[in-house]
């Protein structure tokens, strides 16, 4: 065992190092490490798109960013940095008076887990009787793995 030559002041600070590099975690993982990833807002107006079929977009690199953000947002294309971020994309597709958010992302055994709020409206909500198609979109740190969305369901109430 280390700690039989050491002496107490010895100990002392191989603990406190030890304690020290086990706190060394930040909101940008690197490969095969897990933890919080960094999100970066990407707005995406999607009010003219009508898109009926629920997706989960994992994009990697700038040129399929490109040819996808004209077909799903509207203009401008945002710019961003796919050397350090991929972007992130979720929808449900076609709903009543629904809203998507995407609330954390994490790195989890090799791959990236966004957790998105669904919220609904509830039975004595006045809606508008059109359907609409929410996306979330979002920037976050660049880490390899695959894309797996977790959902949770919020009703809003209108009272």
């Amino acid at each position: 065992m280390v700690f039989r030559h050491c002496s107490g002041v010895q100990r002392g600070l191989l603990v406190a190092v030890c304690v020290v590099l086990s706190g060394c975690t930040g909101a940008n993982p690197i490969a095969g490490e897990d933890g919080p990833l960094e999100i970066q807002a990407v707005p995406c107006d999607s009010a003219l798109r009508y898109d009926d079929a629920a997706r989960e977009v994992l994009i990697r690199d700038l040129a399929t960013f490109q040819e996808w953000w004209p077909t799903h947002c509207d203009p401008p294309t945002p710019s961003l940095d796919f050397d350090t971020q991929v972007f992130v994309a979720v929808s449900t597709g076609g709903h009543t008076g629904y809203e998507l958010s995407i609330e954390s992302a994490k790195s989890e055994a090799g791959t990236i887990v966004v957790e998105v709020l669904e919220t609904r409206p509830g039975r004595t909500c006045s809606v508008a009787q059109v359907i609409t198609h929410p996306v979330a979109t979002v920037a976050v740190s660049r880490v390899p793995g695959d894309l797996s969305v977790h959902y949770r369901q919020e009703v809003r109430d209108c009272d």
